[in-house]
């Protein structure tokens, strides 16, 4: 994959679509989308509590990587709902500017939450009904959310997005699979 120093959201949406899985349609992937947003955001969450709580040094790296997991899930949402030029969208979304890392989290959770709300699910049924508009406000909410994130961090998104596609390209040199998911060692 190539290595560009100033990879925008765009870019990089575009750039996890080889990551992603080949056949299910938004439809069928919302679910795990949605859950693989809340669950990376607590990734990062455990980070800071673990930092916050127990005394633990924050390392820049395991920060990079949850980030990324947090943006790639970002980027499958953004996809899915068609959106393009999210950084020209972002001008327009105002949030919270917090000064604190973990003040910016329990925010974005505020804001996933905000976003769930405009799906129908329950947990034996999901309703591929997306209310989009209301959808589309709430994730670029918590994109802005996660930048500011970044920003108290100290990470640069690019860094982050970089990052995360190494990764995946490691863990997927051949494009994701259910098998070379299971079959992952990391």
């Amino acid at each position: 994959m190539s290595r560009k120093t100033n990879l925008s959201f765009d870019e990089y949406a575009a750039l996890t679509r080889r990551t992603a899985h080949p056949t299910q349609v938004p439809p069928e992937r919302w679910p795990v989308t949605l859950a693989g947003l809340g669950g990376e955001l607590g990734e990062v969450l455990d980070l800071l509590k673990k930092r916050h709580g127990h005394g633990h040094i924050l390392k820049r790296a395991e920060l990079i990587l949850e980030m990324g997991d947090v943006a790639w899930y970002c980027a499958e949402a953004a996809i899915f709902l068609g959106l393009l030029n999210v950084e020209v969208l972002l001008a327009d979304i105002c949030v919270s500017e917090f000064t604190t890392p973990l003040q910016a989290t329990f925010y974005m959770y505020r804001r996933i939450s905000q976003f769930y709300s405009n799906f129908g699910c329950t947990e034996s049924h999901f309703d591929q009904t997306v209310h989009t508009a209301g959808a589309i406000n709430a994730l670029l909410m918590v994109i802005k959310a996660w930048l500011n994130l970044c920003k108290l961090l100290d990470l640069e998104p690019c860094e982050v997005y970089q990052a995360n596609l190494d990764k995946l390209l490691l863990r997927y040199p051949f494009g994701y699979s259910d098998q070379a998911s299971i079959d992952r060692k990391d």
